[in-house]
């Protein structure tokens, strides 16, 4: 596709942080109404949010990492402007210019209520003044967003994932314990620590504490014990989509602060070589993938104990690049998978590209996170 007029919309962790923050105040009252329709009977204490706060913006980007698909889609051949999310004016502005011929949605959001609008809300402008964008319709990015949400339409599909309960009080739950609780709209392993309640009173202790700390209701959900986790990157492919290589997650716990902390020892991953694991889970990704009529980049978690579950979609998934030179055409397998400043996507999708099992497949696969970026900007919608 020739040079494209591209709006790159985004987070900047260093000014949308700040603009958060003040939104909280501004939408406590309505945060505090939702919560007590849905049952909440508790104090939920109106703190000033400090911007650096996970709560607040453990989803955003630092400036530098977003820069590089900005440079990406220049040296694909494309004019890319990028546009912050912290000021949503100059966001609508440049989508009603007529200027641009796509939008290339990374931006997390900005909003706290709805509980489940943050990654709804620049493909809904774009919707709404026509401009074609990257990654899913509105309407399927809430329910993609929101965990309890998308566990409910996968089983509706016979998609296999755990159930999940919506509560803001223990004594809502009515199945068995143990159980492993979090916030249904975050992502980044925020409000993610040891959530597990092996009875009523450890589920009220983390139940209380979610929703007073994340200002959102909590999802409960039946433990996966001994559970193996592997993540799965997607990318559109003529009308269709690709599932790549599934990257195995070694962790001993998966939270913000074990993932981004001051002293985080990081999460390391491992290419999943064994090919009928490999080819069971990229199966299982593309029936959750197009199960909720998804559109664009994402990337599908998937947790096995004997049984596989679908645990969580991403979209949009982090595309940050760290250290490697991203002009650089060749690469080394090895740093991709242990360079802990690239995210899981393009650690999946370039890993891919050595593998026997897609040299079989006859897919022409990104060699560079240029042609990476590039081919989620300019792939066409997948058919339904």
């Amino acid at each position: 596709m020739k040079g494209m007029k591209v709006l790159l919309v985004s987070n900047d962790k260093a000014t949308a942080g700040p603009v958060r923050a003040r939104l909280f105040a501004q939408q406590y009252d309505q945060i505090v109404m939702g919560l007590r329709n849905l049952g909440f009977q508790g104090e939920i204490p109106c703190r000033e949010l400090d911007p650096t706060d996970p709560i607040v913006s453990g989803d955003y980007d630092e400036r530098y990492k977003i820069s590089k698909i900005q440079r990406a889609l220049h040296l694909a051949g494309h004019d890319p402007t990028y546009v912050d999310i912290s000021d949503m004016s100059k966001v609508e502005e440049a989508i009603t210019s007529g200027r641009y011929d796509k939008i290339f949605h990374y931006a997390e959001g900005i909003s706290w209520f709805p509980f489940d609008e943050r990654e709804t809300e620049i493909a809904a402008l774009a919707e709404k003044y026509g401009v074609p964008h990257t990654g899913s319709h509105s309407n399927v990015a809430r329910v993609v967003f929101n965990k309890h949400k998308f566990s409910t339409r996968l089983r509706e599909k016979g998609v296999p994932t755990p159930h999940t309960q919506l509560v803001v009080r223990a004594d809502q739950y009515d199945g068995p314990f143990p159980v492993f609780a979090k916030p249904p709209c975050t992502g980044s392993g925020v409000g993610i620590g040891d959530n597990i309640a092996r009875n009523r009173d450890d589920l009220d202790k983390i139940v209380t504490t979610l929703v007073t700390t994340c200002y959102q209701p909590v999802i409960v959900q039946p433990l996966i014990n001994n559970a193996k986790e592997t993540t799965v990157a997607i990318i559109p492919y003529e009308g269709d989509v690709v599932a790549f290589m599934p990257l195995n997650v070694h962790a001993e716990t998966y939270g913000w602060y074990e993932k981004y902390g001051k002293g985080a020892q990081h999460t390391k991953y491992s290419l999943e070589l064994d090919r009928g694991l490999c080819q069971e889970d990229r199966e299982l990704a593309v029936q959750a993938y197009k199960a909720l009529h998804m559109q664009g980049y994402g990337r599908v978690d998937i947790m096995r104990n004997g049984e596989k579950h679908v645990v969580e979609i991403n979209q949009p998934a982090g595309l940050a690049f760290g250290k490697l030179n991203i002009q650089k055409r060749d690469y080394d397998i090895g740093l991709i998978v242990e360079d802990t400043q690239l995210s899981d996507l393009p650690k999946s999708v370039l890993g891919a590209r050595d593998n026997e099992l897609f040299a079989k497949l006859g897919i022409r696969l990104p060699c560079s996170y240029v042609e990476m970026i590039n081919d989620i900007l300019c792939a066409p919608e997948v058919k339904y």
